[in-house]
């Protein structure tokens, strides 16, 4: 069509979709209103101005009543967390850290227990150890003492057997002598 005139920009737009134009001839909303610009729908001022200026739109949105909405919401299409839910959230992370500490004190006591336990056993064993050895030392001692009583007894007996022989020889030499000298009885029985 020559020397038609075409809208270009915002000027003569007559519904809005992606950009706001105050009184639009109407508004499209895609999918029933589930896919909707945030630059047009989020602010909540506005929002409610395109409801005053096209009520229809109400009827064919997926929209809440007021008395529906969650606490929190920012009426943006985001919930954050009320005061209550701040003060429970605050709470849970209380107890989340103080379970953990209890926690590591446990482990830490538990770890404490064990190396005790284990320092315990090594001295038994020390003392086990050193009992043996000293009851080998005492053997040992033991050991000794019966050899060197023996050896005693051994050297004592053979000193009395010395004694003895030395006795015996002593009494034979006496006996030899006595048999070899003449007595007096002897030498006086033959001038007779």
């Amino acid at each position: 069509m020559p020397g038609a005139k075409v809208a270009s920009g915002t000027d003569g737009v007559l519904t809005v979709e992606d950009v706001y134009v105050d009184n639009a001839m109407g508004f499209h909303v895609r999918d029933g209103g589930a896919k909707l610009a945030p630059s047009v729908w989020e602010d909540p001022a506005q929002r409610k101005k395109i409801f005053d200026y096209c009520p229809e739109l109400s009827m064919i949105m997926d929209m809440k009543l007021e008395r529906e909405r969650c606490k929190g919401d920012d009426l943006k299409g985001v919930v954050h967390p009320t005061p209550e839910e701040k003060k429970q959230e605050e709470e849970d992370k209380k107890k989340k850290l103080e379970e953990e500490r209890k926690k590591k004190l446990e482990e830490k006591k538990k770890q404490q227990e064990e190396e005790e336990e284990k320092k315990k056993e090594e001295e038994e064993k020390k003392k086990a150890e050193e009992e043996e050895t000293k009851e080998e030392d005492e053997e040992k001692k033991e050991e000794e003492e019966e050899k060197k009583q023996e050896e005693e007894e051994e050297n004592d007996e053979a000193e009395e057997e010395e004694k003895e022989r030395s006795t015996d020889e002593e009494a034979q030499k006496e006996a030899e002598s006595e048999e070899s000298e003449p007595t007096e009885r002897d030498e006086a029985a033959p001038e007779s």
